[in-house]
């Protein structure tokens, strides 16, 4: 049971870093990417890599003034800025 529960744990912790590679791939093919930024943000919050997050979810929302999602996205910031 515990070998599962590290299974699952790498597992995870791998998939975050392709994530994060994928999406800080699409960010630097095309920089205006907004969404490609946010969710490089949230997969660097994870993978708790606060400062990347933070500049990525503030990119975002200069990119998407208005996104949907902007209270979720400054909520997120306020508290990275903590």
């Amino acid at each position: 049971c515990q070998n599962e529960q590290w299974l699952a744990a790498s597992w995870n912790e791998n998939r975050g870093k392709e994530a994060t590679a994928a999406y800080q791939k699409a960010v630097e093919i095309d920089a205006n990417y907004a969404q490609a930024h946010r969710e490089l943000a949230r997969a660097l919050m994870a993978q708790q890599h606060f400062k990347g997050a933070l500049v990525h979810f503030q990119e975002y929302l200069k990119l998407e003034p208005k996104a949907p999602d902007m209270k979720e996205i400054q909520d997120s910031i306020a508290l990275l800025k903590k």
